[in-house]
């Protein structure tokens, strides 16, 4: 670590929907009930990946009639899964829009009839959006939270609606997010640096989560540990954690556990229960204490996931300024042939 702690990062800025955009998304998830949409293919790598997690979750408990399923971009290439064709739907996200594995993905879904391939990405000329059937872009900018995020919570607010099954509120919550989650980072700036600080001492960080949250976790030590940081971590869901990594449970080990609102916490209660036991380096954030006005009770546990993936990204943020090391660094990654 370095001794001179350079200043901490500003918030990066929130994420504003195009409305236009959120009208098309919430439309494109109303026709693949409509339409009868009997496979959702969500492809992608790293990041983009992760960003599906919260809906997979979703459609997965609510939607009976829809099989949904994500998968990294060169599995689904060489995979080709057997529900690939003209009742699926393959959605393929990449920030650049160049990743050549996800660019390959929009090929092998439409040699094998898929009804529609859509792409989320920042960058309208890209590879990605110009094959593509339908694009969705934003602004090529780091904002608070990735919105393929927001994207893809409106293509799930479209399906629950065709279905008969959304929540009211959501729309409420959405558009709130923009005002709520600076006062949440506000909140939890100094926590956040205090966590900052304990990690950036230990050789590794252990990170849990279950449900929509394992996602949130998994992203943390992977894209912001490893990638950015160049720090050792792993990820767990908590309910396999009695199943491993349990036993290697120490005093002085770190572990940062993601708390969420939806029927799975009490798997994430229980790891905490123990950990609290057998280390002295237990680090939570718990979205219950997220200070979200704007956010109806009846759909915190949607919008967490989201409100999670920005306070991560601002920790990050905090990590950056301890360890004195850049998030935007990379040893290999746009550098070496891979």
């Amino acid at each position: 670590m370095n001794s001179n702690t350079r200043p901490v990062a500003d918030p990066r800025p929130a994420f504003v929907e195009n409305p236009e955009q959120a009208d098309q998304q919430q439309a494109l998830g109303r026709r693949i009930i409509t339409d009868g949409i009997r496979t959702v293919f969500l492809v992608g790598c790293g990041g983009s990946l992760a960003a599906y997690g919260p809906s997979v979750y979703t459609l997965d408990n609510r939607v009976p009639q829809l099989v949904v399923q994500a998968m990294n971009s060169d599995e689904f290439n060489y995979r080709k899964p057997a529900g690939l064709g003209p009742t699926s739907i393959v959605l393929v996200g990449s920030h650049t829009g160049t990743t050549a594995e996800t660019v390959r993905a929009i090929d092998t879904a439409k040699a094998a009839g898929a009804e529609s391939v859509v792409s989320l990405t920042s960058d309208p000329e890209s590879p990605l959006a110009t094959h593509a059937d339908l694009a969705f872009t934003d602004r090529p900018t780091k904002w608070a939270w990735d919105p393929k995020e927001i994207a893809m919570a409106r293509i799930t607010q479209g399906i629950l609606d065709a279905a008969g099954l959304a929540a009211s509120g959501f729309d409420e919550a959405l558009a709130a997010l923009p005002a709520d989650i600076p006062n949440v980072f506000a909140d939890l700036d100094p926590a956040l640096h205090r966590i900052a600080e304990d990690l950036a001492t230990k050789p590794v960080t252990y990170a849990l989560g279950s449900g929509p949250m394992e996602g949130m976790a998994r992203a943390f030590a992977m894209f912001y540990m490893q990638e950015m940081l160049w720090r050792h971590a792993a990820a767990y869901n908590a309910g396999e954690f009695l199943h491993g990594p349990f036993e290697m449970t120490e005093s002085q080990a770190p572990y940062l556990v993601l708390c969420g609102e939806d029927a799975t916490r009490p798997m994430t209660d229980r790891a905490l229960g123990f950990l609290n036991r057998y280390s002295e380096h237990v680090h939570v954030i718990d979205s219950r204490e997220f200070r979200l006005a704007g956010v109806p009770d009846g759909v915190r546990a949607e919008i967490a996931p989201i409100v999670m993936s920005a306070v991560t990204t601002r920790l990050a943020q905090h990590l950056e300024a301890v360890l004195d090391h850049d998030l935007s660094t990379r040893r290999y990654m746009f550098s070496v042939e891979y």
